[in-house]
Formats: structure tokens, C-alpha cells, sequence
């Protein structure tokens, strides 16, 4: 009889797996959103919704880190680097684990240099490397904790830390504490991926990490390269854009076209949307969405990549060569991870941006509040 191995190799295992979790997380997470639109005025509900949030958000970060230590010895971790505003990405970081560390009433005191160069970063990536940091300081650290947050320029890097007020790392471990499974595996302690993939993902930035042995606790160092001066933007001056534009979008709602074989992201996706106030509707192949698109005219089609009749990419191949990206955006809704490949045939095919299906809500809703000016 054979074998899984010899039928599905292991890693083509893991790509599917990953993309069957997704598609199972995402309407959860749209599902959880919207109770908590419509539960903000019942407290008995809240206390439910936060514990459900904050099991889905472990869940979603465990199952990213697994995708993405797939993606590392293939090659395929796409790395896409632009200045950004470190304190922004700390900010994002500390609200993904916001709800853990509300649980254990921990509090995370950020200090942060001034003036501090923006870094030159994927800065999703690194976004999510700092909130793994923040995850593993709070999982280690004891409830009512401090942890610490610094960050200051440092010549042509920005040095930024997390400590945490934990047991502190041992020197065997901390010895090894880089390596993808060198330390073995503790029951409620997570998957243990959190400081090798962070270390991965910054050395692939140029950047550098270390353990700070003389630290109480533990105290993790990363060091960013920063954006030369001629190329810095003026974070300031973007920032007013982005006011003003959304400002000017945020309370017209959108015409929106979702097309996916799942009818369970479709549903919860539709009611997300229209609580925010879009006008919604939903297809559930390629075909159908091409011929709705036609029908309709959306201003945005948000598109799974593999679908019945007609898949993700022959359908935004079909409507990119019947309207421009200023009359339609197309959205490609992944389910496999964004990699390097993904995102060239997204490129190559129409797609103007890319989500990940199980991480969207965040990223969606603002390129909606920006509407179809935004490309």
C-alpha cells in the first residue's frame, strides 16, 4: 500500500493544509468581527468574543509561522522591502497581540528614540516578527508584567529590543535558540518557531539578531537597516494624505464583488462588508464573477485564486482587458500564503493588490476606505 509521503510529499502537504486552515479561519475571523459590531452594546457578549479572538489570533500567527518555515528552505519567503515608520510597525505589532496581553494584564511600555530614521523593510513581514517577539514576552513573562520596548538609531541600522520580565533564557538553550526545532517541544510553550523564523526573516533583511545575556529575563535585539536620507519620505506628510483621503472615502460605501468557491467566506465576508456600509454581492466561480463583474460594474472584485469553471487569475485576466485598473481594482484573496510566485502571477495576470484570505480584514477595509484612486 503506499505511503502519504510517496502519494503527497511533506511539504506539498503543508502548502495544502495551510490552504484548507485558511479557508476554514477566514470566515471565522469575518464572523468574529462582525459579532462584535453588532455585540458592542451587550457586555455579556464581549467578554465570549475576546476569548474566541484571542484563540483564533494564536491560531492564525501558528499556522503563518509553520507556512512561512516552509516557504524558507524553497526560497519562496517574498521579501519586498520600502521605508517605513518603525514606531507604526511597533504599534501594528502590539495590537495583534493586543487581546493576550489584556488576559494577563501585561503591559507593554514602548520607548523610542527621537529623531529615528525609518527602516528599510517588508514591513508586513517585520510587522510580524515583532509581534511574535511581543507574543513570546508575554507568554514567558508572569501575569502583571512589564515588558519593554526600545528602539534608537544606531549609524546605519535601527536597534530595536523587547525585554520581558520572564525566567530569562538558559545558556544551553539560548546557545541554539536561532535553530528551527533545536529545543524540544513543551506543551502550552507554542510551536517554538517564534525567535528562529524572527532571526530568519531579519537576516534576510540584512539585519542582524541577538539574546542579551547580561539581561534580567530575557531581552531580544534586532537591528534594521535604515533608509538612507535622500530616500526617507516625509512620514508626516503621508500621513496628512492618508487623513485627507480617507477622510474624503471613508463614509461612501463601495461597490464590491466577492467571488469564491466557499460559500462560508462568501456569506461571512458579504454581511462584514455591508455592516461597514458597502454594497455587496457574491459569485461563486471565476465564470460567474466575469459575467457579474460586466453586468454590475464593481468598483473593486475580490477574487479566490482557485475556483470551479474558471480560477482567480483567468477571470482577472478577462477583466483587466475589459477595464482599467482606475474603473476596477481586482483583489486576489490567497489562500496559500503570499510568496514570491504568487505575487508575480498576481502582477502578471491584473491583480492591482494582494490580501491573505485569512489575515484580510485589517488591510481590506482600508483599501476601501481609499477606493479605487488608490492604485
Amino acid at each position: 500500500m503506499a505511503t502519504v509521503d510517496s502519494q503527497l510529499g511533506r511539504p506539498e502537504l503543508m502548502r495544502v493544509l495551510a490552504h484548507e486552515l485558511r479557508n476554514y479561519i477566514a470566515p471565522i475571523h469575518n464572523a468574529m468581527h462582525l459579532i462584535r459590531l453588532k455585540g458592542r452594546t451587550d457586555p455579556t457578549l464581549l467578554p465570549v468574543v475576546d476569548i474566541v479572538e484571542r484563540q483564533l489570533g494564536g491560531m492564525t500567527r501558528a499556522l503563518e509561522a509553520v507556512s512561512d518555515v516552509d516557504r524558507l528552505p524553497r526560497g519562496a519567503l517574498a521579501i519586498e522591502r520600502a521605508p517605513a515608520d518603525l514606531p507604526r510597525l511597533v504599534q501594528q505589532a502590539h495590537d495583534i497581540v493586543r487581546a493576550q496581553l489584556e488576559a494577563r494584564r501585561q503591559r507593554v511600555e514602548i520607548t523610542l528614540g527621537t529623531p529615528l530614521p525609518q527602516v528599510d523593510v517588508d514591513a508586513a513581514r517585520i510587522t510580524r516578527v515583532l509581534a511574535a517577539l511581543l507574543d513570546n514576552a508575554a507568554r514567558y513573562g508572569p501575569d502583571g508584567a512589564r515588558i519593554a520596548v526600545e528602539a534608537h538609531a544606531m549609524g546605519s541600522s535601527v536597534e530595536l529590543s523587547i525585554a520581558d520580565e520572564g525566567p530569562g533564557i538558559p545558556a544551553d538553550v539560548r546557545e541554539r535558540a536561532f535553530e528551527f526545532f533545536a529545543a524540544p517541544h513543551r506543551p502550552g510553550q507554542g510551536l517554538g518557531l517564534g525567535l528562529p523564523l524572527a532571526a530568519a526573516i531579519v537576516r534576510l533583511h540584512g539585519g542582524e539578531v541577538d539574546i542579551d545575556a547580561a539581561a534580567r529575563g530575557s531581552r531580544i535585539v534586532l537591528r534594521l537597516p535604515a533608509v538612507a536620507p535622500a530616500a526617507r519620505r516625509n512620514p508626516a506628510a503621508r500621513d496628512d494624505l492618508d487623513r485627507g483621503h480617507d477622510a474624503e472615502h471613508q463614509s461612501t460605501g463601495r461597490r464590491v464583488l466577492i467571488a469564491d468557491d466557499s460559500a462560508a467566506v462568501r456569506a461571512s465576508l458579504t454581511d462584514l462588508l455591508q455592516e461597514f456600509g458597502h454594497e455587496v454581492r457574491a459569485a461563486a466561480d471565476g465564470e460567474q464573477a466575469v459575467e457579474m463583474a460586466q453586468q454590475w460594474e464593481p468598483e473593486f472584485v475580490l477574487l479566490d485564486i482557485h475556483m470551479p469553471r474558471l480560477g482567480g487569475f483567468a477571470a482577472a485576466r478577462k477583466l483587466r482587458a475589459l477595464y482599467s485598473p482606475q474603473q476596477m481594482q481586482l483583489v486576489m484573496m490567497s489562500g496559500e500564503g503570499l510568496d514570491e510566485t504568487i505575487r508575480r502571477g498576481a502582477a502578471e495576470a491584473g491583480f492591482d493588490h494582494c490580501i491573505d484570505k485569512g489575515l484580510a480584514i485589517g488591510e481590506l477595509t482600508e483599501l476601501l476606505s481609499r477606493g479605487p484612486r488608490s492604485a
